[in-house]
């Protein structure tokens, strides 16, 4: 039965702890204290900018609840679209695609998820892109019809589903261990055109019920897969390579990507096994050849973790 129960607005002193774990480089504003009337959270900069926020937003997924309603969502896009990615890696003759990968860990993991009746979304079911777009702007027409889709289904918790790599050089002999990334960690740049929209995301609630969640998947992946949780170490190693985010604890990650900040209500982008590590290539190039309907081990294996740390949420509140 689920549970609901009006929760206590954090005090400002809270939502500034809360918000200097999420933007470690204090590039948003920080909570000065209620409006008079006690509607708004009244925000300011160093420079004096204020922002307010309403009171209701604070509160929108602090509300403990049944997760009912599972959003997947493959990530990228796989076929011949995956060189256009550059998520596309050769190995004895076989390509190796992370977007057909992706497709089939989360189709096996919806199977799994409808038997236990909860109300699943995939936010793709080919290798096709939802859009046809020419290829500059192919990832970002892409990423904007996804995130309609989670807008419209709004579920109460979304999964992006990855394979890790690394542009560094073309095949490593050391896996990059299993990484989640929850929202946070805004970059300057990004601010001017997303202050208010990152500001909602980081006060709504979302991390607190995404973070326990985080650990269990890193805990059930690093089993099920055999892999490491990636390490502070391999976090500054791979980002060389231009990705910006910043380290919580083995395993869990902070990044302002897209889909963590458009998904309504708790989200966690996961990095499984890593595609251009020698150990992995031979299974996953095996899998991208096999049909969607006849799985490889190593997928079973990636989407039994994710299902082991779902599996109680069906009727526990998150």
């Amino acid at each position: 039965m689920e549970e609901e129960f009006e929760p206590d607005v954090p005090s400002p002193d809270q939502l500034s702890a809360e918000l200097a774990t999420l933007d470690p480089l204090a590039v948003l504003p920080r909570p000065r204290g209620f409006s008079a009337d006690g509607a708004h959270l009244c925000l300011a900069d160093a420079d004096g900018i204020e922002t307010e926020l309403s009171r209701a937003s604070l509160l929108t997924h602090r509300r403990r609840k049944c997760i009912k309603k599972i959003a997947l969502d493959p990530g990228h896009i796989g076929g011949a679209h995956a060189r256009s990615e550059d998520r596309s890696w050769s190995w004895s003759g076989q390509e190796i695609r992370e977007g057909d990968l992706n497709l089939r860990v989360a189709l096996h993991l919806e199977r799994r998820l409808l038997d236990l009746g909860f109300e699943v979304l995939l936010t793709r079911r080919s290798a096709e892109p939802l859009f046809t777009a020419p290829p500059q702007d192919l990832a970002t027409r892409e990423l904007e019809a996804r995130a309609g889709l989670l807008e419209a289904f709004r579920p109460d918790l979304t999964l992006s589903l990855h394979h890790n790599a690394t542009d560094l050089c073309p095949w490593i002999e050391k896996s990059l261990g299993i990484m989640v990334f929850l929202f946070g960690h805004p970059l300057p740049e990004e601010v001017p055109l997303q202050r208010e929209e990152l500001l909602h995301r980081m006060l709504d609630g979302s991390h607190a019920r995404a973070l326990p969640l985080g650990r269990t998947v890193v805990a059930t992946l690093c089993r099920r897969l055999g892999l490491p949780p990636c390490t502070d170490h391999l976090h500054r190693f791979t980002a060389a390579t231009g990705r910006r985010f910043s380290a919580l604890e083995p395993g869990i990650f902070l990044r302002n990507l897209s889909v963590l900040r458009h998904a309504p209500g708790p989200a966690l982008l996961v990095e499984g096994p890593t595609m251009n590590h020698c150990a992995e290539a031979a299974a996953l190039a095996e899998a991208c050849a096999r049909p969607l309907e006849d799985p490889h081990p190593r997928i079973v294996q990636y989407a039994e973790g994710l299902y082991e740390a779902l599996a109680p949420l069906s009727d526990t509140p998150a």
